[in-house]
């Protein structure tokens, strides 16, 4: 009886209002938010990262080989504990949980805070923001992308997120670990905005000072023509970034389309290394969310006294390979020399008639 009455009693006060405050809401929380978490990832635990391209190449080069004590160490500075974390979220005012939202995950090379001015862009194209503190350029590579992977992780338990919108972003070297986790996890970022600093194709310098790319691409995670079709790349540089090699972030693009990626962009900006105004923030987003596919050009082999320009590119960027190969055999002579000799060979046999194939047969006379 006397529990009866005690019932009666709280559901008159919750009745009355005294205890509104006690009762659950299904409103969710926007604007800025400052969070902890306490459950990581299954993704991001260190053994399961290292699983990943190129997070392989991370791992203590000679891991299992080496001393207990130098395998003691390389874990003491690649772990961490969650629940001394924390992040930065902005949410957009109008989110509401029925409706699917995209999320930038942002690697910062400093403050996690997204700027005020890009406040406006991340409300209209309906973007949830999330950062994690502290993973700056002073923290090491395989923490910061850790970290990315568990905001991700907890922001889709705590909103309604689009799939298909889940996109990883950096500045600088935030830029470059974003393109890590890119190529890494394509099945959970869908796209990458990498500003100023990325690590995709290699290549080496011209005698006239630019970069140029060869065939030495990203190792992807994943089936590739599902990843060329689908996964979104957006290039972000600056023109007169002197952290940058004259013609290193056109060179990626051209890179990117001839291997027939489907949603590449390169975005240049007339300025150094600095992060985007708001204006540029958003031409990002826009890239980013552009659902056009470009067409990728003919590249395969031939024979035709006229190829076409894709075909010309595609052998030129083998060319480039190659001779990337030599400058490495002059100073460390070699099995680059070998591959050297290989790539010379596919030009002329695959392209004989492109100018490449030219220079290939003075390169290989040279040789002999």
């Amino acid at each position: 009886m006397r529990d009866c009455r005690l019932i009666s009693v709280l559901s008159l006060l919750l009745c009355s209002g005294l205890f509104a405050d006690m009762r659950p809401t299904t409103s969710p929380t926007t604007g800025r938010l400052h969070l902890t978490f306490t459950e990581r990832s299954p993704l991001s635990p260190l053994d399961e990262l290292c699983k990943r391209e190129p997070f392989k190449t991370t791992k203590y080069v000679s891991y299992k080989q080496s001393s207990e004590e130098e395998a003691t160490k390389w874990r003491q500075q690649n772990e961490y504990d969650l629940s001394g974390e924390s992040f930065e979220l902005f949410v957009p005012p109008g989110y509401k949980q029925e409706t699917p939202c995209g999320l930038l995950v942002w690697i910062s090379p400093g403050a996690a805070d997204p700027p005020g001015a890009w406040l406006d862009a991340l409300t209209r194209h309906k973007l949830i923001w999330i950062s994690a503190n502290n993973t700056g350029n002073s923290r090491t590579g395989l923490i910061r992308a850790a970290l990315a992977l568990d905001a991700a992780y907890n922001a889709k338990k705590l909103y309604t997120l689009d799939e298909n919108r889940i996109y990883i972003a950096g500045f600088s070297g935030g830029g470059e670990k974003a393109s890590w986790l890119l190529t890494g996890f394509p099945e959970l970022f869908r796209g990458g905005l990498c500003i100023m600093g990325y690590r995709f194709y290699a290549g080496h310098l011209n005698p006239t000072g630019r970069w140029e790319f060869g065939v030495d691409g990203p190792k992807w995670e994943g089936p590739l023509d599902q990843i060329k079709k689908n996964t979104r790349i957006v290039i972000m540089s600056g023109t007169s970034d002197p952290q940058t090699f004259p013609g290193g972030d056109r060179s990626n693009y051209d890179a990117f389309i001839l291997d027939g990626f489907a949603h590449v962009s390169l975005l240049e900006m007339p300025t150094g290394h600095a992060a985007p105004n708001a204006a540029w923030f958003e031409k990002g987003i826009l890239a980013l969310d552009d659902p056009r596919p470009k067409q990728p050009p003919a590249t395969a082999p031939t024979t035709h006294p006229n190829p076409l320009p894709g075909q010309i590119a595609q052998a030129k960027r083998i060319l480039t390979t190659a001779e990337g190969l030599l400058q490495i055999n002059r100073k460390y002579p070699g099995r680059s020399g070998q591959m050297a000799r290989m790539y010379l060979q596919e030009v002329l046999d695959e392209y004989p008639t492109t100018p490449a194939a030219t220079r290939a047969k003075e390169l290989l006379n040279q040789w002999n």
